[in-house]
């Protein structure tokens, strides 16, 4: 009976819930040091603050003084069709593709997280999100690429104005499995190339070292022989631009990839096809890496997966070493298979 009280209680106050503009904006700021002085990732911040970001613009965009459950349903809704607006979605023509449902799902996840810590500080009286269901999620289909587009998009990297870069993304994604983020944040220090082997700072800004095969060594080499750079400088830089000689951000290293989608000439515009994007090199790495021998232990610590239940979408749990990935190289096989 108390539990039900509350609940109504709780559902009162929410569907009441009122915050003026202002005292939102300061409230974002007041979340953004909580999560630095929390020490979570830079990725974490980065997506919230983008997500909080886009609630003002909505906000302003609208000229509305105020954020309420009515508000916050507008905004939720504008996300799955803005892409429909003319002007482009949060105003910006160059998105013109609907999100998927797990960005969906990071939004509503996001502002509920922010809501219950102006709760917990005492400054709302209910969190609105309580009164809004999370969208369906579903983990994203398992769709590696196959041998042919392996090929044909290394091919497109060749072809790009920095070819040397892109053929060296191409095989650290492919032969590694590691994160956009990950790869985007290498410096040239975390290379070893005796080892065959490079550091990465994952989720939870915990460190692993991952390990390739001789073409991807190969292809490092030739990169550092044209590209000398100092030990604490990024490894992957964008190369022109006002950013040039900085890091290449996941953004950008997407549209490096869609590029080579595009000049390859099988991006499917209906979305339905393989998605050309870093992280289906990563799905592609593991169920090769799997096919080629490599054990699910072995493969998930490369993944930088916490849990076997993440890597068990591709096998069967095993035993190995990790250091063993040197041997199931999937881009050195990739390549004995290209010459039969």
């Amino acid at each position: 009976m108390k539990n039900s009280a509350l609940r109504y209680l709780m559902a009162e106050e929410a569907n009441k819930f009122h915050l003026p503009l202002t005292q939102l904006e300061f409230l974002w700021q007041g979340w953004k040091l909580h999560m630095q002085i929390s020490d979570l990732s830079e990725a974490t911040i980065a997506l919230r603050e983008s997500i909080m970001d886009n609630l003002i613009w909505f906000l302003r965009d609208r000229s509305y003084k105020s954020l309420t459950l009515k508000e916050i349903r507008e905004f939720l809704m504008y996300l799955a069709v803005g892409h429909t607006d003319l002007r482009g979605r949060w105003g910006n023509p160059q998105m013109k593709k609907p999100v998927t449902r797990r960005t969906r799902s990071d939004y509503h996840k996001a502002l509920s997280t922010f809501f219950e810590w102006a709760l917990t500080q005492g400054h709302i009286r209910a969190n609105p999100m309580i009164m809004i269901d999370l969208p369906p999620h579903q983990e994203d289909q398992i769709k590696p690429f196959n041998d042919n587009q392996l090929i044909e998009l290394k091919a497109a990297a060749a072809k790009s104005d920095c070819s040397k870069r892109d053929v060296l993304i191409w095989h650290l994604l492919f032969d590694t499995g590691i994160r956009a983020t990950e790869l985007c944040t290498i410096i040239r220090a975390d290379v070893d190339l005796s080892q065959h082997s490079v550091t990465v700072l994952g989720k939870g800004e915990k460190m692993r070292t991952v390990y390739f095969g001789v073409e991807t060594t190969q292809a490092l080499w030739d990169y550092l022989f044209d590209n000398p750079i100092n030990p604490d400088e990024p490894l992957i830089q964008a190369e022109r631009g006002k950013n040039k000689g900085q890091a290449l951000n996941r953004h950008s290293l997407g549209d490096v990839i869609e590029r080579w989608g595009k000049r390859a000439g099988f991006v499917d515009p209906s979305g339905k096809g393989v998605r050309v994007s870093p992280h289906t090199f990563r799905h592609s790495f593991a169920t090769q890496a799997i096919r080629d021998g490599a054990h699910a232990y072995t493969v998930q610590e490369s993944l930088g997966h916490t849990t076997s239940k993440q890597t068990r979408r591709y096998v069967h749990l095993t035993q190995a070493d990790t250091e063993s990935m040197r041997r199931h190289s999937p881009a050195d096989k990739l390549k004995k298979r290209s010459r039969k």
